[in-house]
């Protein structure tokens, strides 16, 4: 297989293009699984800081 630095070939270039386009939606899917983690994460911590209220009980204690 020989090597053309920087030139790529019609197929080449069109499977780049899917990759990037895949790369794309890839990292447009796992911001969407972040935020939808971020968002949890919070209802989880408001439950718990309001039990927290309800049953005091130390969040430091517990070394991460």
């Amino acid at each position: 297989m020989g090597h053309n630095h920087g030139v790529l070939t019609e197929p080449a270039h069109g499977e780049l293009h899917l990759a990037r386009r895949r790369v794309r939606e890839a990292e447009i899917s796992l911001s969407l699984h972040d935020a939808q983690a971020i968002a949890e994460g919070i209802e989880r911590s408001q439950a718990a800081s309001q039990a927290h209220i309800a049953q005091p009980r130390s969040l430091i204690a517990h070394p991460l």
